[in-house]
This record gives C-alpha cells, sequence and structure tokens, in this order.
C-alpha cells in the first residue's frame, strides 16, 4: 500500500495466488563414465491482483482485478561426458511453451459533495473486450560445459548459457478512460533472452586450509526487460494516469569477475573474503525529457565485498563461537532511467554473532547485533514522479536479539 504524507493519492492492492507444478525425471548413468537427465515439466499459475486508487478520499475511487493464468510446459535434457580423470564436458538443452491470459474488470466511481457524479462498471458491460492478453511464447534454454582438472584440488571450466524470461503486458492502473466502453490499453513487452559466456578457476591449496574460487563473465541481452516509467499518450491516459509504471525491452550487456577465497589457518579459525567487479551497460534509456541515453543495470555496483571472521573453540561441555563478517556495497540504482532519486549511495554493513553449541548439538543458542553502525540505506525505491511522491523501503535499523533452538531428534 502506499500513502502519501498528505491524504490525497492512496493506492492498495491484494493478491491471490495458487501455483501447481509437476515434473517428470529420468537418470541414467551408462557405464563409469557417461550421465544423462530427461524429464518433462509443467506449471499452472493463476493469480488475482487487486488494485484500489482513492484521490482525496472523497473525489475518486478506482478498483480494477487482473486475473493473470499462466500455462507452461517444458521438455529438458542433460547430459554429462567424461573422456578422462582429466576432461569432461556437460550439456543440456531445454524447450519451453508459455502460454499467459490476462482477463482486466474494473469500476470507477467520481463522487462532488458526496454525490456520484460519474460511474462505470466494466464487468457489467458486455461489450468491451476485457480479455485483454492472450499471447503464447516458446523459446530454448541450452548449457555447454567444459571441465578440465590439471591437478585432483583444481577445476578449470569454460560455459556457455542461454536463458529467456518469458513476455508478459502492463495493464491500466485503474479503470476507462472517460468512462467510455472502449477496450483497455495494454503495453506488452517481449521475451528476455540472455547468452552468458563465464570461464574461471575453483581449488584448494595449503595443504587444504585455503580455497580459492575465481571467474570472470559476460552477459549479452537481447530485448532485456527494463522496469520504466514513461509517459502514456493522451488518447490513452486514464484518470490520473501520467505515467505508466511499465516494461519495456532494452538492449543489455555486462562484464565482471568475481574472487571468493576461504582461509583456515589454525584450528577453530575461518575466514572468508569476496570482491565482485561488474561494468554493465542498458543501452536506449528514453528518459522523460525525451533524450536517450545509456544507463546501467539496476541493483548493479561497479564494485562490492564482503568478509566474515570466525573463531570456535570448545566450552561448557560443547562449543562457543564469535563471528563478525562486513557487506559493502558501492552505489547503484534502482532503476534504469537512474534519475537522483533512484541512486543508492555506497554504504558498509557489519554484524556481530556470539554462539552456544551443546555437544549433542541438539541446543544452540545465539546472541546478535546486525548493522552495528546503524547505517540507515534502501532495500527498495520506486519513483512515481508524476504523483510528487516516491515509495522507499529501508533496511532494518540496528537491531539485537538472540535466539533459542531446540533439536527433537
Amino acid at each position: 500500500m502506499i500513502i502519501t504524507p498528505i491524504d490525497y493519492f492512496v493506492y492498495a492492492t491484494d493478491q491471490d495466488f495458487e501455483q501447481t507444478s509437476y515434473e517428470f525425471r529420468v537418470n541414467s548413468a551408462a557405464g563409469d563414465n557417461l550421465r544423462w537427465t530427461g524429464g518433462l515439466y509443467y506449471l499452472d499459475i493463476e493469480h488475482t491482483g487487486n488494485r484500489n486508487v482513492y484521490v482525496f478520499s472523497y473525489f475518486y475511487e478506482g478498483q480494477a482485478t487482473d486475473d493473470v493464468k499462466t500455462d507452461s510446459w517444458a521438455a529438458f535434457g542433460h547430459v554429462e561426458y567424461d573422456f578422462n580423470d582429466k576432461w569432461n564436458v556437460i550439456g543440456a538443452l531445454r524447450y519451453t511453451a508459455d502460454d499467459k491470459d490476462i482477463t482486466f474488470t474494473a469500476t470507477d466511481i467520481i463522487e462532488v459533495f458526496g454525490g456520484v457524479l460519474g460511474h462505470y462498471d466494466l464487468s457489467a458491460d458486455p461489450d468491451p473486450a476485457t480479455d485483454l492478453f492472450d499471447q503464447e511464447y516458446e523459446n530454448v534454454s541450452a548449457r555447454f560445459e567444459i571441465d578440465w582438472r590439471p591437478f585432483a584440488d583444481t577445476l578449470v571450466f569454460v560455459s556457455f548459457n542461454r536463458g529467456h524470461k518469458g513476455g508478459n503486458a502492463r495493464t491500466s492502473a485503474a479503470g476507462l478512460p472517460n468512462f467510455e466502453a472502449q477496450p483497455l490499453p495494454t503495453w506488452p513487452h517481449d521475451e528476455e533472452v540472455l547468452h552468458s559466456w563465464e570461464a574461471g578457476v575453483k581449488t584448494t591449496f595449503w595443504n587444504g586450509r585455503a580455497r580459492l574460487n575465481a571467474n570472470v563473465f559476460y552477459y549479452d541481452y537481447k530485448d532485456y526487460q527494463a522496469f520504466i516509467a514513461l509517459p502514456v499518450p493522451e488518447e490513452e491516459r486514464q484518470i490520473g494516469d501520467l505515467a505508466a509504471l511499465t516494461i519495456i525491452n532494452l538492449d543489455a550487456e555486462a562484464v565482471g569477475s568475481e574472487i571468493e577465497l576461504s582461509l583456515a589457518p589454525a584450528e577453530g579459525w575461518d575466514f572468508r573474503f569476496g570482491v565482485s567487479l561488474m561494468d554493465s551497460e542498458v543501452k536506449d534509456v528514453l528518459l522523460p525529457s525525451g533524450r536517450l541515453i545509456d544507463s546501467d543495470l539496476p541493483y548493479a555496483p561497479t564494485f562490492a565485498m564482503n568478509g566474515l571472521a570466525r573463531y570456535q573453540w570448545p566450552a561448557l561441555g560443547g562449543t562457543m563461537a564469535l563471528q563478525a563478517d562486513f557487506t559493502y556495497s558501492d552505489s547503484f540504482c534502482f532503476t534504469v532511467v537512474c534519475g537522483p532519486i533512484d541512486v543508492e549511495g555506497s554504504y558498509t554493513i557489519g554484524n556481530f554473532r556470539a554462539s552456544y553449541t551443546s555437544a549433542d548439538e541438539r541446543w544452540r543458542l545465539a546472541a546478535f547485533v546486525n548493522n552495528v553502525s546503524d547505517t540507515a540505506y534502501r532495500l527498495y525505491s520506486l519513483d512515481i514522479n508524476a504523483l510528487g511522491i516516491a515509495n522507499d523501503a529501508f533496511a532494518n535499523p540496528r537491531w539485537a536479539g538472540g535466539t533459542i533452538t531446540f533439536n527433537w531428534q
């Protein structure tokens, strides 16, 4: 629910979601060097979303309901073959077919001094087509990987993956324009296809006390599904609908690297450290001014790192442990438009934890302090500039607590 400081605009939602899935799978190992899996998959999703819009509480009330039904089925196969103890190859294919259907009903009410000035109920009128969207999508996902083990404790790999995200459509926020019996506008978007290449190494050294994972990757998006606010054409505009929060298809790419290092230098001590680097680009993003720019992928900081230190020792007939960890994130944007309000600055979060585990591991006691520095940072932001507001969701401030766990078995 979005409620502004002055109660001139209230946007309330509720949803009913039901999902059913089935999978049939066959696995086999042919000899010592060939393994394969094949199967079929079916998914049925039925979703009903209700939206209520109130403007000045007494002037305008809009009620809208989306009924979205998704049927998806897939056939897949996965094969692994070992040429010898150093080389093996992995291949996989998956064919997916989606059928998405959206049905929409809406009611608009305008009141002046307690009297109803205008009213239109789409669900009660048989003329307008309420079946707004019925689309089928087909796509193929794939994976190919070559693994090389030059030593018993080292793996080097190169992989290619093709994935996709099905298309969909955005419907109107409230009711009909000018209460006329005409079909509602929709803003459909196509499937998103991702081609990703990755190469990396995983190795253990220092007599098993150190483990290093490192990789480089390149992502190539075709028709990346970008969430964006676009001006609504006047002929399609509804009451208060100056800008549509919708999804459009843009091309995008990203290149980066990740490194993880784990150390256990002495008994009871564990250290972990991770670094990620990424340079991303979403092409031809349309700004509200009408200018086209290249922007970054949302939630994609250029630099991020994390670390953990833990010490564990015998005590009180069980085990005590102290742990400190941190996370650092460079600045990033919540949307591809990346306006000033969409930018989240860099931040560092630190946490502490102390715990006790009984010898039989049935009792576990722990105390923690999270976000020790009481840093304020956002997890989500939605800029609704047409209404002069933004919806921000902040992470928890500094908070302390404890847990008591007992395992019956």
